[in-house]
């Protein structure tokens, strides 16, 4: 019993430890992740925004362009918005009342053939979801890998990956609401813009190669309507998860069938009685059958028939009563001799 007690509680204890140990390792996986594929972070200017010459975006916005389709303030606006942020004290938000193409822009340097990842943080309000949403992309090219539409509560994270060419030295990265030929309506605030040479990516990555430029706007991670989920680490951290969950049940699995076979028995008072406690394979004795007793035969030795019952068979005969006397008298006295 004690062993039993012994054993429920070592998996108890091991199934919370695996149990805890998951969100440290999905922490690892991610940082580990990071670390291993970035060979280097790109140098990009005021990329959280932080330095700014007026509230009103437009050109004052340092080392950042803007690239309206519609340059009309009737059509979309930029502002710095210094109570919605995802990190420091500032964000860019950019609204689009009408329709448009609006986004912005910077030029950094990039080496030939070489993996690029673009990340940004992005929140949205009433993006249109036939259109291309808030999006993180490459100027010049036709098409956004990934975007976001509708509302967004919380701050999401954006992730392109740009594939240069053989005479590719630099990339214009660009934010925005919108596309080519892809006009759109809605409100989005951008944060934190990070470029990093990579030298890998996930299978499902949105990707966009310059080697030749795709403009046909289907790109790995990318559908047919130009829409894609956002992607921003590669899946690793459910691998993770689910490996640690397999183990718990494994130990589990293994404490079930150390005690497999134990019964609890309770007394009448609902307590535990370990007296009453029998295995489920217990053996059970065969029935035990009594060997056959042989009664002996009834005897067959004759018995010596007595006088009285001589006379009564001889009277049952018809012999007569004097004949009958005087033959028991003369058997009597040859008994007594």
């Amino acid at each position: 019993m004690k062993k039993v007690k012994f054993l429920s509680m070592l998996s108890s204890i091991t199934f919370v430890i695996a149990t805890m140990c998951i969100p440290f390792s999905v922490f690892a996986a991610d940082v580990s992740t990071q670390d291993k594929s970035v060979l280097a972070k790109m140098d990009i200017q005021n990329a959280g925004f932080e330095e700014i010459s007026s509230d009103t975006v437009k050109e004052p916005l340092l080392n950042w362009t803007y690239d309206f389709y519609y340059k009309d303030d009737k059509y979309s606006t930029l502002t710095v918005d210094k109570n919605e942020h995802h990190s420091g004290k500032n964000s860019v938000r950019l609204d689009s009342i009408q329709p448009n193409d609006a986004r912005m822009f910077q030029e950094f340097t990039a080496e030939p053939d070489s993996l690029y990842r673009l990340t940004a943080w992005v929140k949205t309000k009433n993006i249109g979801t036939a259109q291309i949403g808030a999006n993180l992309s490459v100027r010049d090219i036709p098409f956004t890998p990934s975007d976001l539409k509708g509302n967004t509560t919380e701050w999401k994270k954006l992730t392109t990956y740009i594939m240069t060419g053989k005479d590719i030295h630099s990339i214009k990265m660009s934010f925005g609401i919108g596309g080519y030929g892809s006009l759109n309506t809605g409100t989005a605030w951008f944060d934190d813009i990070v470029a990093e040479k990579v030298d890998q990516m996930p299978a499902d990555g949105p990707f966009i190669s310059l080697n030749p430029p795709q403009v046909d706007g289907i790109a790995n991670g990318q559908s047919q309507d130009g829409s894609a989920e956002s992607t921003s680490q590669p899946n690793t951290t459910m691998i993770y998860a689910i490996t640690f969950i397999v183990m718990a049940g494994l130990v589990f699995l293994v404490y079930r069938m150390s005690v497999k076979g134990e019964q609890k028995v309770v007394d009448n008072n609902g307590e535990l009685n370990e007296e009453l406690i029998v295995p489920d394979e217990a053996i059970v004795p065969e029935k035990i059958v009594p060997e056959k007793i042989e009664v002996p035969a009834k005897s067959t030795v004759p018995v010596k028939s007595s006088t009285s019952d001589k006379i009564k068979s001889q009277v049952k005969t018809g012999e007569s009563t004097n004949v009958i006397k005087k033959n028991a008298k003369k058997e009597f006295y040859q008994e007594e001799n």
